[in-house]
């Protein structure tokens, strides 16, 4: 009896994850403005190989008649971390991670065309900055620039190698204590992300808007302490920055309205409980100033 209890829900789980589930799309419209292509991921499990895949699924839509007029099946995407279009649809960036021939982690940055690939950078040979921050919903930012001239990311502060006091050569001959001292003298690598930031390219590309936390008195997990105190900062590149949102409060999700004329975000009080009602905000552009547009809901009732 029991083993047939155990069968029975092993079936029933395996019937349940194996149902996709929309993980993120894009519209993109086409230069007639009849025309629109979706493009879905969906995030589904997988037991036998043990680890999540995201497929990808295309439809080219008819705006007027809301025909479908052509659709693919899931296509499994594996080592992406970023996928973008440009404004104009003409161009996409890629990130991808990968192994080299010494089983070191790598990270590619892919620029196509609607024909072909156009360029590949191999992001730690430049020795700019780490790793480029994943889409993980809360940190992560990959977007194109208006002009499709500029890509603007997240990226793991860079770290220095350590260099020792003492020469590891003057080990290598110690059959005591020579591995173990090797080892101390290996170089350290810093993982993570040490400056919690998300940014936007402005409308005219003369600077960005960044969303910044604060790490005093202690830093908080953001993913459950969406409360911890921030702020909206513009940035032109040639003169200092302006704090564009309200003083002790906690800003997310920074995003311009398809005209470029208008900035959105989420707020809500530094103190409280998480995940609490956020009112939405609106800045207009270029005059910065800012209005509430959804105020706090503090009943179901709406009052």
């Amino acid at each position: 009896m029991v083993i047939t209890q155990e069968k029975e829900l092993v079936s029933a789980y395996r019937e349940v994850i194996g149902h996709p589930v929309a993980a993120g799309a894009t519209l993109t419209l086409c230069k007639d403005e009849q025309l629109v292509t979706l493009e879905s991921h969906w995030s589904q499990r997988d037991l036998e190989r043990k680890e999540k895949t995201v497929s990808l699924r295309a439809h080219t839509i008819n705006l007027s008649s809301g025909e479908i007029l052509s659709s693919s099946g899931p296509q499994e995407i594996k080592n992406e971390l970023w996928n973008k279009v440009s404004p104009s649809g003409a161009l996409r960036a890629v990130v991808r991670t990968g192994k080299d021939k010494k089983n070191e982690d790598k990270q590619y940055l892919e620029i196509f065309d609607k024909k072909r690939k156009l360029k590949t950078i191999d992001v730690q040979s430049l020795e700019k900055h780490g790793k480029i921050i994943d889409n993980d919903g809360q940190f992560g930012s990959f977007e194109w620039s208006s002009s499709e001239g500029h890509l603007l990311y997240m990226a793991e502060k860079k770290v220095p190698k350590s260099q020792s006091f003492f020469d590891p050569k003057a080990f290598k001959d110690d059959p005591i204590g020579g591995e173990d001292a090797e080892d101390d003298l290996k170089d350290e690598k810093a993982t993570g992300k040490e400056e919690a930031l998300v940014a936007v390219w402005t409308p005219d590309d003369a600077g960005v808007v960044v969303c910044a936390w604060e790490h005093e008195p202690y830093r908080l997990g953001l993913r459950h302490c969406c409360q911890r105190r921030s702020a909206l900062y513009y940035i032109d590149l040639q003169k200092a920055p302006t704090v564009l949102s309200e003083p002790d409060r906690a800003v997310r999700f920074p995003r311009f309205s398809p005209d470029m004329t208008r900035l959105i975000y989420l707020d809500t009080p530094v103190e409280g409980g998480h995940h609490q009602c956020a009112r939405l905000v609106k800045v207009t552009w270029p005059s910065l100033e800012r209005e509430v547009v959804v105020d706090t809901v503090r009943s179901a009732s709406g009052k």
